[in-house]
């Protein structure tokens, strides 16, 4: 379906109204989105725009499967903010399953605890833990070996972060 909207859309060259909740139709058949949650804008913008630069915690959270993994620059995670260098006002940070990079240990930004493995054909999502927090997902290459309990330490690349102020919205 997906393939004849966008075949008519072409074909038509008109602007059309699609609304929908599932965001891979919005990220696959639009040039434009507008993100909505109770009748409010969150954010307008490209599909692209919309998944590398949400504009608030709900846009980053809401677009993107996996969703974003946040971590609040709060207790165990305070010590993010200067490792990332992030700015003094940041209360989260985002960071995309894809985003991630698995490297020797003791050499990364995490130290997380591998609890399953999901192995999708074209890669691989990593469930993981870090102590006394909520799983993070990570996504890698299909060629990826891991196995549950093992311990990894992950990376990531500074421009590939999203950071959020206490009200949740985006701190360029």
């Amino acid at each position: 379906m997906r393939t004849q909207i966008s075949e008519l859309h072409t074909r038509l060259r008109r602007t059309m109204i699609y609304v929908t909740h599932d965001q891979v139709e919005a990220m696959t058949l639009a040039d434009k989105i507008v993100l909505l949650r109770g009748g409010q804008i969150e954010q307008i913008g490209s599909p692209r725009d919309m998944y590398e630069r949400p504009q608030n915690l709900f846009a980053a959270q809401f677009i993107g499967a996996p969703k974003m993994n946040i971590f609040e620059l709060e207790g165990d995670f305070v010590s993010l903010r200067d490792r990332l260098q992030l700015p003094a006002d940041a209360q989260y940070c985002g960071i995309r399953p894809d985003s991630f990079d698995i490297i020797p240990e003791g050499n990364g930004i995490l130290l997380v605890t591998v609890q399953l493995v999901e192995y999708l054909g074209n890669a691989c999502l990593i469930h993981a833990k870090i102590e006394g927090h909520d799983r993070i997902i990570i996504e890698q290459p299909v060629d990826t070996q891991l196995k549950t309990g093992s311990t990894i330490s992950l990376s990531v690349n500074s421009a590939q972060i999203n950071v959020f102020a206490k009200d949740g919205s985006r701190i360029s």
